[in-house]
């Protein structure tokens, strides 16, 4: 009756402001989203013990309704479980199948302080993995609206204070000198005669006009590379549940000859040019700027006194009416972006035989991602907190 196999991976501890969950549980929640769940669905689910896509065969229409979804969204999400346990119920065994997805292979991210410790530690100048996540932190965060928050905000307290005729409180000058400083003294602290007043607003649209021109294109190349490798895998196999093997984690069997790796070789090779390019001058110096203020921007907005400043009734409403494209599922969005970078720059130092089981992870990966954020088209198919499903 199983939908998917269980998570590998135990659930890792949450923290407060960045809470992280093992891919058993993102794609869950992914998964509700497509149906138009929302956050307090997921939550509430889980209070029930639902844990992973497998626990929704025993939820019921009541199940959901209670935790605030709507009738029919529930009916339609129960109706697809359904469908998608009778046909994995009457599918035939099926040999040869492809190597299933396993996200172990690729490089996992480190935490935000250890992230931040290491770029303080060696400085900015030097181009590394750090640095690859500050630009693509930066990228998304740009995309998403985050940078715009600080000002938004700024405004609604003021204006909710003004029409309430009562005076800002302490909390709004704290706010709004987390929110608006430009020190980074503690960030290039490592660099003798560099601090904040070097990344000015021009500097920082430069490079971000830089990124989505030439190093946004180049992931997305490659996302396509990853997809068109794995569509002459699966064929490759001549069988028509290689795809469902891959979707549902399916085991292992008689393992196909894999195609050649030579378009995602060049769409990697591609992608390493165009960072090198972004982090050409003071690039490097930017993104390292740009994505601190981010991480403090997302910080700040866990404040759980913002919504009540600013005359909203909780986070969501606030940042709807704010005009703010950041989702529940910003964090883990980030997140995926962020790994499917720096997996594929690390492509080229891959051992021989290493390639299928490493593409399929990023395959999966790439389907996670929700590329509209971007600009471009989706996959057509989520998992891992995206909001398409099958």
């Amino acid at each position: 009756m199983a939908i998917i196999d269980e998570a590998k991976a135990a659930v890792k501890k949450e923290s407060e402001t960045n809470p992280v969950m093992d891919d058993a549980k993102l794609e869950l929640r992914g998964f509700l989203e497509g149906f138009g769940a929302s956050n307090d669905v997921f939550n509430g689910l889980a209070m029930k013990g639902v844990e992973s896509m497998e626990d929704l065969a025993y939820v019921s229409e009541e199940d959901l309704v209670s935790c605030g979804m709507k009738t029919i969204q529930a009916r339609k999400l129960l109706a697809h479980v359904a469908d998608k346990t009778k046909k994995a119920e009457s599918a035939p065994a099926a040999t040869p199948t492809v190597i299933a997805p396993d996200l172990a292979i690729l490089p996992e991210l480190p935490s935000d302080e250890s992230w931040l410790t290491a770029l303080k530690a060696g400085g900015v100048l030097k181009v590394n993995q750090d640095s690859y996540i500050a630009v693509v932190r930066a990228v998304y965060a740009e995309r998403c609206g985050l940078y715009d928050a600080p000002k938004r905000l700024e405004e609604a307290m003021r204006s909710y204070a003004e029409n309430a005729d009562e005076p800002v409180g302490p909390e709004f000058f704290k706010l709004r000198k987390l929110l608006t400083r430009r020190s980074y003294a503690d960030l290039f602290s490592a660099i003798e005669g560099l601090d904040g007043s070097f990344v000015t607003d021009s500097e920082r649209k430069k490079f971000l006009k830089k990124v989505n021109d030439k190093l946004l294109p180049a992931v997305y190349t490659v996302s396509n590379e990853v997809n068109t490798w794995n569509e002459t895998y699966c064929s490759s196999a001549n069988n028509p549940m290689a795809l469902a093997s891959l979707l549902t984690g399916g085991g292992m069997g008689m393992v196909p000859q894999a195609p050649p790796f030579t378009g995602v070789q060049s769409a990697t090779e591609t992608l390493n040019d165009a960072i090198n390019s972004v982090f050409g001058g003071i690039g490097s110096v930017t993104a390292s700027a740009l994505a601190y203020d981010a991480m403090e921007i997302k910080k700040a907005l866990e404040n759980p006194q913002l919504p009540a400043m600013t005359g909203y009734a909780n986070r969501d409403q606030m940042l709807k009416a704010l005009n703010l494209n950041i989702s529940s599922s910003f964090v883990h969005q980030e997140k995926m972006l962020t790994r499917f970078v720096l997996a594929a720059t690390k492509f080229s130092e891959l051992s021989p035989g290493e390639e299928p089981r490493y593409l399929t992870a990023l395959w999966q990966l790439s389907r996670a991602i929700d590329w509209s954020v971007l600009g471009y088209a989706s996959s057509g198919i989520r998992g891992l907190g995206g909001k398409e499903v099958l």
